[in-house]
């Protein structure tokens, strides 16, 4: 029988398997008939202090027990829960806050600092007229022992009304310029893409996955908590990701399953204790977020028995393409795979007219799982999703005549380069096929005679190896003159989101900095 809340397949789970262990960390195994108590008595708590229906509550926590029975319990009383991430500053949390209009923040877990319980308090000052418990520390336990004298009659009358497509989730996307947005997941949107994602991944109730993905980011809450309440399996929470502490978990059996982007897994094979300590090798190893380059691709199908890799996005609560269990190493490396059978998928042109097989244009989607907008921001989502239901996702990809999606790059990331347009992320796949390079990222700069350029930082394998002339000379057999970059700024690191991808927003803001101090002639150098 499918669930129509995420509580109702929480209760299946302890239901199934009480004493399977649904989260590990610390060599602390929590039971799913312990995390269903726990979230009853939160919930409770949390109707006990006057949390409301449409209400919309603040959590900071690391990954861990804490943040599922937390997440849980606020979406069964009819509340929303807004996943703040560990690295915000208080400027962020302050906007945040406001826009969502948050109700309460709760905050704890082993990641919390007294610093950010400050940042948090601090941000609510701004926030004129806001109800908030900003609860950490001593004050969660006092919350805890709040839950279990509250009458359980009066908890089970709210959720009686929590109904399949109330908001459950609402996450603030990073937005590759301005302000992010909140992103509205229903009950219905989150439990359709979790269903189909176990399907399609093979999950069988004895895995155990790593969970190193931040909570607040889709990667953590839906595709890996989400689907490990729905398929009663075990998630081995990591606060904070570790490239070194997950080899070890690798090599100690500890985990059967690791998904993550590419960045995390470039972190892990390049670690220099890979290998050391014993075989690397997992079941299953999933792949997405960001292009994957060929030669990193080779080294995670190697490192797993099962490797897969597709695409998704925050607006469709997770995975819409998925590929083959079967599929071949070129398919992987070149596509990400095939729509889910509870997804439309087309491509389309400006005008929104489906293009044949094998044409470019933006990525379009329908499906149960598509959010229903944007957190108080309806301009953005009619703007976003049409009166028919279609998404209009910013990707631009093609699809062949089998229905494997390819991904040429964001629309929004797109510059003009002399009237012609250009995907930086077509230029960064052809740049990671160099084998001196092991991360790029492609940045358009405005240019008074060009009208935008495009400049590369690079990550090399060996600086000494590789320079900008040869880098240049690389893109030129491969690319057309317009797309190549003006210039090459070699990094020994490039600046990381919290989810691991890169921020292209810092590296903006550097290229800024190095048009003002007059430095663009010294990019060839590491910093």
């Amino acid at each position: 029988m499918t669930q129509s809340t995420l509580y109702e397949t929480l209760q299946v789970a302890a239901v199934r398997r009480p004493d399977h262990p649904a989260i590990v960390m610390s060599g602390r195994d929590v039971s799913y008939a312990e995390l269903l108590t726990q979230t009853d008595q939160i919930a409770a708590s949390l109707v006990a202090i006057g949390v409301e229906p449409g209400d919309r509550l603040a959590l900071m926590m690391s990954n861990g027990p804490e943040f599922v029975a937390s997440f849980v319990a606020i979406s069964s009383i009819g509340a929303a829960m807004v996943a703040l991430n560990m690295q915000l500053s208080r400027r962020e949390i302050t906007e945040i806050l406001a826009d969502a209009r948050i109700a309460h923040v709760l905050a704890g877990g082993e990641a919390v600092k007294k610093s950010m319980l400050q940042d948090l308090r601090g941000a609510h000052e701004s926030c004129d007229g806001q109800r908030m418990a900003v609860l950490g520390e001593s004050s969660w336990d006092a919350l805890i022992e709040q839950g279990v004298h509250t009458e359980r009659s009066k908890l089970d009358q709210r959720r009686s009304g929590v109904q399949a497509d109330d908001v459950a989730l609402i996450v603030y996307t990073s937005g590759s310029t301005g302000c992010p947005k909140g992103v509205v997941l229903t009950h219905r949107n989150i439990l359709r893409n979790v269903e189909q994602q176990n399907v399609h991944f093979r999950m069988t109730a004895d895995v155990r996955q790593l969970w190193a993905l931040p909570g607040s980011h889709v990667g953590g809450a839906t595709i890996t908590v989400c689907s490990a309440l729905i398929g009663a399996f075990t998630l081995v929470a990591m606060p904070t990701f570790d490239p070194e502490e997950t080899l070890q978990l690798i090599v100690n059996g500890e985990i059967d399953f690791f998904g993550g982007v590419p960045t995390m897994f470039h972190m892990i094979i390049s670690h220099p204790s890979f290998g050391v300590h014993g075989p690397v090798r997992l079941q299953k190893t999933g792949v997405a977020g960001a292009a994957c380059p060929a030669a990193l691709m080779r080294k995670i199908v190697a490192m797993s028995d099962e490797t897969y890799t597709g695409y998704g996005m925050t607006e469709t609560a997770g995975f819409i393409t998925y590929t083959r269990p079967d599929a071949p190493l070129e398919e992987m490396i070149d596509t990400v795979g095939v729509a889910d059978e509870r997804v439309e998928l087309r491509i389309v042109d400006r005008e929104h007219r489906t293009l044949p097989a094998g044409a470019e244009g933006e990525v379009a989607v329908r499906s149960e799982m598509v959010t229903p907008g944007y957190l108080f921001q309806q301009e953005a989502s009619d703007e976003a999703i049409d009166s028919e239901g279609w998404y209009y996702s910013g990707d631009v990809g093609r699809l062949d005549e089998r229905g494997n999606l390819t991904l040429v790059g964001r629309s929004k990331q797109m510059y003009i380069c002399g009237g012609n347009n250009v995907y930086p992320a077509e230029v960064e796949a052809l740049l990671v096929s160099h084998v001196q390079v092991a991360m790029v990222a492609c940045i358009a700069v405005s240019d008074a005679k060009m009208g935008e350029i495009g400049w590369a930082f690079v990550v090399p394998v060996d600086v000494s190896a590789v320079d900008e002339a040869e880098l240049e000379q690389h893109c030129r057999a491969g690319l057309a003159g317009y797309k190549v970059p003006a210039k090459f700024i070699f990094r020994d690191s490039l600046p990381l989101t919290s989810l691991g991808k890169i921020d292209r927003r810092a590296l903006v803001v550097e290229i800024q900095q190095l048009r003002n101090q007059g430095a663009t002639e010294n990019g060839n150098s590491l910093g």
